[in-house]
């Protein structure tokens, strides 16, 4: 059953976005393991391209599977209309989006960081730079959270 949209306007942004955030999830690899800088957690080699091959990380590696497939799913969710699959954006707003991030935030308060990526200064790990994992996940939540209330009018 298709969720009751409330304000239409704001539906082609929603669709499009879903599928815009499907394929970062998709790419996602690629800035991990290419990219490096402000992506990964763990010494991965020398960041943007310079080095190959990259040092890969098994947990990292079942985190890229899991989002290169629910990336997967939300472009087909933001192409076949959003309001067919409210569900599977809730859950990506609220698990993949802030639940995860909730997650890195408390690894990194608790835990630490092992990776040799800072930026701007010493001993600020590049994930929560403007350009890192957090901030994107942060701003891909902020995004999701306003067009799924414009949509459907509700948070969930």
């Amino acid at each position: 059953m298709d969720a009751k949209i409330v304000d239409p306007s704001y539906k082609k942004y929603l669709d499009l976005f879903t599928v815009l955030n499907g394929a970062i999830y998709c790419l996602l690899g690629v800035f991990i393991y290419g990219w490096k800088f402000g992506f990964v957690w763990h010494d991965a080699g020398k960041p943007f391209f310079q080095e190959w091959p990259t040092e890969f990380n098994g947990y990292l590696n079942m985190i890229v599977t899991t989002y290169f497939v629910l990336g997967v799913f939300m472009i087909t969710a933001g192409r076949d209309g959003c309001e067919k699959h409210k569900s599977l954006l809730a859950f990506n707003m609220w698990g993949a989006n802030l639940g995860h991030n909730v997650g890195m935030i408390w690894s990194f308060a608790t835990m630490g960081y092992n990776a040799p990526y800072h930026w701007p200064y010493p001993n600020v790990p590049a994930n929560i730079s403007p350009i890192g994992d957090i901030s994107a996940l942060g701003l891909l939540f902020c995004i999701d959270l306003f067009l799924f209330k414009k949509v459907f009018g509700t948070f969930i």
